[in-house]
């Protein structure tokens, strides 16, 4: 690998490129769910806008963390910490990011609405670096709040909501905001139980490390832990049940067209699917965990939740929009690896 390939990668690893399809995803949903045709130069935009928006935040995230991870020997390969990339440098990656991604969103969706949710997107992600993760229940919420108003972000620029308040006549936009939310405070869940060791001696005030939880006890019935992550998991089932709820009622701008033997194909699809896996993910949160074994469960209870998400909008998308919109993460990541590592799958990943 030559000198420029090397460095390319350190970047990539420093934004954590590898991931920010799922960025993408999350306003690809988002427009997706207002009902309007999106068109292929849009869903290119969002990927676009995805990547650079993802790599900012995360960027940022490996700047503000730069002096703890340098007392955490597991991640002395990081490129901040090895030394391969300066704070200077990463600190001007960080403001080239960002400002791609408002050069994009401005060009292709010059909507005032538009911006706002996609600045307050960004402002959660960045206050997350900055605050957010050093203060009680913060950590918990602040990044789920800016992948809230990504989704928004999303559902306004193939809308161009003329107000914030215009938002509310398409329900399906805020369904699909709140569970994209869920989503990710259960990543932050999953992430708090991981890191609880290091978390705790280095003062990260996770609920995890609040309410006492170590790798070597059990997580049972009664522990605090296992019941935020319940609750949690509680409210994603309730908000993806929803929409048959806005059907029932007849809301504007929601209807179902696609059925399978009488039910509604989402319907099918989630009970089938979404419901037992989500189900699934409560069971195996109880009883001891290492590290290692909740990194197996994150993966996994993410793929088969994101699997879930693409479906909410099966009616606009198409059944093979849904696969590919499910698979789209998957495949730049396989990308990303084999393009860089000549492996599909990144070492010490």
């Amino acid at each position: 690998m030559g000198k420029l390939a090397r460095r390319v990668k350190r970047y990539f690893e420093l934004g954590r490129v590898f991931s920010a399809m799922l960025t993408a995803g999350a306003a690809i949903l988002g427009a997706y769910s207002v009902g309007v045709v999106v068109h292929w130069w849009q869903i290119v935009v969002f990927c676009a806008v995805g990547f650079f928006s993802h790599a900012f935040g995360c960027a940022l995230n490996e700047i503000c963390d730069y002096e703890l991870d340098k007392k955490v020997p597991e991640i002395s390969h990081k490129p901040l910490v090895k030394g391969d990339i300066s704070l200077v440098q990463g600190f001007s990656f960080t403001l080239f990011c960002i400002f791609v991604s408002y050069v994009l969103v401005i060009w292709f969706f010059p909507n005032r609405t538009t911006l706002i949710f996609f600045t307050l997107a960004n402002v959660f992600a960045a206050a997350y670096s900055l605050k957010g993760k050093y203060t009680p229940w913060a950590y918990d919420v602040t990044l789920a709040i800016g992948l809230f108003f990504y989704v928004l972000y999303g559902a306004s620029a193939v809308g161009e909501f003329g107000g914030i308040r215009e938002t509310l006549l398409y329900p399906m936009a805020i369904v699909a905001a709140i569970i994209i939310f869920l989503f990710e405070v259960f990543i932050q869940w999953g992430n708090a139980v991981k890191d609880v060791e290091t978390d705790r001696l280095l003062n990260v005030p996770t609920r995890a490390v609040v309410w006492g939880y170590t790798h070597d006890q059990n997580l049972g019935l009664r522990d605090k832990n296992l019941l935020f992550g319940v609750i949690i998991k509680y409210f994603l089932i309730v908000m993806f049940l929803v929409p048959f709820l806005l059907d029932s009622i007849g809301v504007v701008n929601f209807e179902f067209t696609l059925y399978f033997y009488g039910l509604p194909l989402y319907l099918v699809i989630f009970l089938v699917i979404g419901l037992p896996s989500q189900l699934y993910s409560i069971y195996k949160m109880i009883g001891r965990h290492t590290r290692s074994s909740y990194i197996g469960f994150i993966v996994k209870d993410g793929v088969l939740t994101w699997l879930a998400c693409p479906f909410l909008v099966v009616d606009n998308i198409g059944i093979l929009g849904a696969i590919g919109l499910f698979l789209l993460p998957s495949i730049w990541f396989l990308f990303i690896t084999t393009m860089l590592y000549r492996t599909p799958m990144r070492p010490g990943l």
